[in-house]
């Protein structure tokens, strides 16, 4: 009976992680004011330097072996 919930877990937890990555789903996606782009045009980590953009957004990019970066702005009021 161990066994068996053990291989079930295994299963379900293999099936979870396949279903996680998705090798197809591969390049950037941004709202629609283009302004928000992952990469060092957002933040470039090697000189510690953060470049504002014109407008609000958010921005993802993905990499064929499951890695992603995201890019997130926005603006809130002084009240």
């Amino acid at each position: 009976m161990l066994l068996l919930a053990g291989l079930s877990f295994f299963l379900f937890y293999f099936n979870a992680v396949l279903a996680a990555f998705d090798p197809l789903l591969v390049g950037t996606w941004s709202t629609k004011s283009q302004k928000v782009i992952t990469g060092p045009g957002f933040y470039d980590p090697i000189k510690d330097r953060f470049q504002e953009p014109d407008n609000t957004g958010i921005s993802y990019s993905f990499t064929t072996d499951g890695y992603f970066e995201e890019a997130y702005y926005r603006a809130i009021s002084n009240r």
